[in-house]
């Protein structure tokens, strides 16, 4: 479907040149009858006008009304072409050299229907499509067999592309134009079309049609497509210009709405954001590239390149992308490809893209929201009913992170895993990020997580999810005032702690189960005061249950426990009295060995 609006003159081939053509290659010795009767024998097809002029002389000059060529014997529709009128002055002389050169010609309301049949059938398939390569056809098999076509005009045509089991694809030509002012001068072509609706205009300059039709060398071309999401422009040589093949020059895209210019080409990808992409292009056979293109995406520039390999019918398309930004707004992104608000998120890979993705990304800055992070790389790839991120790595509050994640389709859900592992993460902040004060600690966290979950929706996923994670640190400063005010110290009816004191190890382990975390031991030990935490947060009721308890802290510490409870929007600690609930002072979880190795590196269960 990419290169049909590329193909407008192998439109006017397979049906302009059926009609008018049979018509005039015979009319010097047959007349209407004779050249309905060898359009049949030639092409299998009956071939009728309502009417036909012929006027003798040089040119030839040709009128029809009412042409029709019947389609294929196993197509529903009785008619493979059809048009109004036709009227055009045929050049006898290039005609007797195997040249069909049309001074004039032009064409009303032409139809052009390309079916696909059964058994791999095509009604544009004639019994005398295998004959020579080379000279005069009817309908032309490559550029050589090309006509000439010094002034051409074509009115309210249409093509309409058909296979079983899909939509209709239509392509209007309210105008299209050909103009050159000899054979050896360049060619310009203006269209006027719209693709299922979607008005689209295009403007080409091209080489001459002696040059067309001398297939030892390429054929120059600029071409430009405009629609309302955006234009598309080519400058370079084609090897053969009526499919669009052996293309090599350069290739420009600037869209407003990305999805919106997709959809276009019949590609339903939600991106409503802007794209710009210029760079050196090939296409050869089903393979389309750019390479050391350049562009710009989501308030970011990048370059590298984008490859795409057609899909044979029925399959997929391949898009391999290796690309490197400077910096990456992903809210932009993220904004551009939300469907709808209101729709649960769907844990199920699609089942039959319309294409294949295999993606190399870099970043030297990504923003999210108030998020940044730097030096990001990450390799994904999907396929039916499957994605993965092999890799993921950036750099975040000044440390390290790195991660790996999956999603496989099962039934009518899907599974989604998660690996992470953090390294040297400043504990300030961190706390700042979660809207705390960065000076009540300082110091260097690692962490690991493990998640994986199973539904049909996100929300259904966490109903059924398992996940673990381990956060560690060694050698920080944590301040007075936060140490004195969680031990419940006397001294913070008169005072605030001044100053920081060293903190020796903090180490918490979490379990989740359905939703439900169970977060214990969570410990954090100062030279004077250890502090144990532990309890549950469920997340799908959005309700956290947390007690704090101390030792140590001196002579004016109650060591009273703390109870935290609430929202995770709104937390409320008090003091606990009574008998507090035990917490889980030992980390005995049959966790992986990289979280294992985290607990047994720290002191603080020792």
């Amino acid at each position: 479907m990419k290169r049909v609006l590329l193909r407008v003159a192998a439109v006017i081939g397979v049906g302009v040149l059926v009609a008018a053509g049979t018509v005039v290659v015979l009319v010097a010795s047959y007349p209407q009858p004779l050249i309905e009767w060898y359009a049949a024998r030639s092409l299998d097809r009956r071939l009728s006008f309502a009417s036909l002029k012929i006027g003798w002389g040089n040119p030839v000059t040709v009128e029809a009304r009412d042409i029709r060529l019947s389609n294929a014997p196993w197509a529903p529709e009785p008619d493979m072409f059809s048009a109004d009128y036709l009227a055009g002055d045929l050049d006898t002389d290039a005609l007797w050299r195997g040249v069909m050169r049309w001074r004039r010609l032009r064409v009303e309301k032409p139809v052009v229907l390309l079916e696909r049949g059964p058994d791999n059938q095509r009604n544009w398939r004639f019994p005398g499509s295998g004959g020579p390569a080379t000279g005069f056809a009817v309908v032309p098999k490559n550029r050589t067999q090309f006509p000439i076509l010094l002034n051409f005009v074509m009115h309210n045509g249409a093509v309409i592309l058909r296979s079983p089991g899909h939509q209709d694809i239509r392509i209007d030509f309210y105008n299209l134009g050909i103009r050159a002012p000899a054979d050896d001068k360049p060619a310009q072509l203006t269209v006027d079309s719209a693709y299922n609706g979607a008005a689209l205009r295009l403007n080409a300059d091209t080489d001459s049609f002696v040059q067309l039709r001398d297939g030892t060398t390429p054929f120059g071309a600029s071409l430009s497509i405009a629609a309302a999401p955006g234009t598309i422009n080519f400058k370079g040589t084609l090897q053969e210009p009526v499919d669009f093949e052996g293309a090599r020059g350069t290739l420009e895209v600037d869209a407003q709405n990305l999805g919106d210019l997709l959809k276009i080409f019949g590609a339903g990808v939600p991106a409503a954001f802007p794209l710009r992409l210029a760079g050196p292009f090939e296409k050869t056979g089903d393979h389309w590239q750019i390479t050391h293109g350049d562009g710009h995406l989501a308030a970011g520039n990048f370059n590298g390149d984008v490859a795409l390999d057609e899909g044979a019918r029925g399959q997929p398309d391949a898009v391999a992308v290796n690309l490197a930004f400077d910096r990456l707004d992903v809210a932009t992104l993220l904004a551009g490809t939300r469907t709808s608000s209101d729709k649960p998120i769907s844990l199920q890979p699609e089942p039959m893209p319309g294409a294949l993705f295999d993606a190399t990304l870099a970043a030297q800055t990504l923003v999210y929201d108030r998020l940044r992070f730097t030096d990001v790389k990450v390799h994904g790839r999907t396929k039916p009913s499957d994605v993965a991120v092999d890799a993921l790595s950036f750099k975040f509050a000044g440390g390290t992170v790195e991660a790996d994640a999956s999603a496989r389709g099962v039934g009518t859900g899907g599974v989604v895993a998660l690996n992470a592992t953090a390294a040297a993460l400043d504990a300030g902040q961190i706390v700042e990020i979660l809207g705390g004060d960065k000076k009540e600690i300082a110091g260097q966290l690692d962490g690991r997580v493990t998640l994986d979950m199973r539904g049909e929706t996100a929300a259904d996923g966490l109903k059924h999810s398992r996940a673990q994670a381990v956060l560690a640190m060694v050698q920080g400063t944590v301040s007075r005032d936060l140490i004195e005010r969680a031990s419940t110290n006397l001294l913070t009816l008169f005072r605030a702690g001044e100053g920081d004191a060293p903190l020796s190890c903090l180490l918490g382990v979490a379990e989740m189960k359905d939703g439900v975390v169970a977060i214990g031991p969570f410990r954090l030990r100062t030279p004077t005061t250890t502090f144990l935490a532990g309890g549950r947060a469920d997340l799908v009721t959005d309700h956290v249950d947390l007690n704090i308890r101390s030792s140590g802290g001196g002579v004016f510490a109650l060591k009273l426990p703390l109870q935290v409870t609430g929202s995770f929007q709104k937390l409320n600690a008090k003091p606990l009295l009574g008998t507090a609930p035990p917490i889980r002072e030992t980390a005995d979880h049959d966790l992986p060995p990289g979280m294992r190795a985290l607990i047994e590196h720290n002191p603080c269960l020792r």
